[in-house]
């Protein structure tokens, strides 16, 4: 690495090392594991192979890797230092006149490049196979019937523009997110006074569709009965309504944040947030990934703190213990804050950041007195 001397490249290896090994065992017992589970889960209703199985293990395991990720580095962080103290490598990394600031920067460097590639790289894979793995699991289980997403109070949405809103509701909407089934569409116009807009609308008339389908600015409907104020039902076969709602997939705007890709992640928020539907999740989601780098560098410190004791002092297997107590409190912490920001009780940034950057000063803190006094 650019910047670090032949010791700090040598702990940079060593680390690098050690996770790979940690995550190599941990992504072969995430895939063996899983594997059963389809079998079990999957094969209770219909017939598949061990192929199958594991390949839909395959396919799940981009995700389940990304959420035991900051316990990889964590025991990467243990195993390294644990080795260096065992080998009396440490203690000769101290004789040279390095501090503990010095052979932890490459620690910490290597937990951020995971971060960013787990935030980058892993989390958007892992979107995309949890979509397919659905799909295709679907298409198991509904062979011979049309794949339709259903939700018990129906889809809801509300485009709002400069004079006046739709409001949409339907029972379902097929794979593609373009097409809804017994749609309604009431438009309203806004209310203005004295020449300003308020936030008020008037009722100006509801379609009836049986199906409706985005195409190009447009909801095209089909078996559609208009309904007005003072006016009798209209029918017609076939009739268009402007959107500025892009084609894009409406599922996901149901669907768990984390099956939707880093990198779509924002647009996702913008387009929820003009359709009327509330974003706390994703935004969180979001805020997430960009911490995502800061929580490993975290979990990697945790492991450091607790192995560098000298070993010939005795003491480590507390120390450990205490790093795996840290680093569990943090990441329920963490779950916790993430789970108030969905629900609109922090908001996504604090909820995001404040934990992880409250344990590195603690982390740092530690450092500072036990090397500087």
């Amino acid at each position: 690495m650019i910047g670090f001397n032949r010791i700090q490249r040598y702990v940079f290896r060593e680390y690098l090392a050690a996770f790979l090994t940690v995550l190599g065992v941990i992504s072969l017992a995430i895939i063996l594991v899983d594997t059963v589970e389809q079998l079990r889960t999957v094969g209770a209703r219909i017939n598949i192979s061990i192929g199958t199985a594991l390949y839909l293990a395959l396919l799940k395991f981009p995700k389940l890797a990304e959420q035991t990720m900051p316990f990889a580095v964590l025991a990467g962080s243990i195993m390294t230092f644990r080795r260096l103290s065992r080998r009396a490598e440490l203690p000769v990394i101290r004789a040279s006149g390095l501090s503990a600031w010095s052979f932890l920067a490459p620690v910490m460097t290597a937990a951020l490049l995971i971060g960013l590639i787990t935030m980058m790289v892993v989390s958007p894979m892992g979107a995309n196979l949890t979509a397919r793995f659905e799909q295709t699991r679907n298409q198991m289980f509904n062979s011979n019937i049309a794949n339709i997403s259903k939700f018990e109070s129906g889809v809801w949405l509300r485009e709002v523009n400069d004079i006046g809103q739709t409001i949409i509701n339907a029972t379902s909407i097929d794979e593609t997110g373009a097409v809804l089934s017994d749609a309604k569409f009431i438009l309203e116009a806004r209310i203005f006074e004295d020449g300003e807009a308020t936030d008020r609308y008037a009722f100006t008339s509801r379609y009836d569709a049986k199906s409706a389908r985005l195409i190009n600015g447009f909801w095209q409907l089909e078996d559609v009965i208009e309904n007005g104020p003072g006016a009798n039902p209209q029918h017609y076969d076939e009739l268009s309504l402007a959107t500025t709602l892009e084609l894009y997939t409406l599922t996901d705007q149901y669907s768990a944040p984390d099956t939707i890709s880093f990198w779509t992640l924002p647009k996702r928020i913008e387009q929820t947030r003009a359709a009327g539907l509330r974003t706390e999740r994703h935004e969180m989601r979001l805020m997430g990934l960009t911490a995502l780098p800061l929580v490993f560098v975290v979990m990697s410190l945790i492991g450091s703190l607790a192995c560098l004791r000298l070993a010939r002092l005795g003491g480590a297997a507390p120390l450990m213990a205490a790093a795996m107590l840290g680093a569990i409190a943090f990441y329920f912490i963490n779950q916790v804050s993430a789970s108030m920001a969905s629900t609109g009780t922090v908001p996504p940034v604090i909820a995001a950041w404040l934990p992880p950057l409250f344990c590195l000063f603690i982390c740092l803190a530690i450092i500072a007195f036990r090397e500087d006094g």
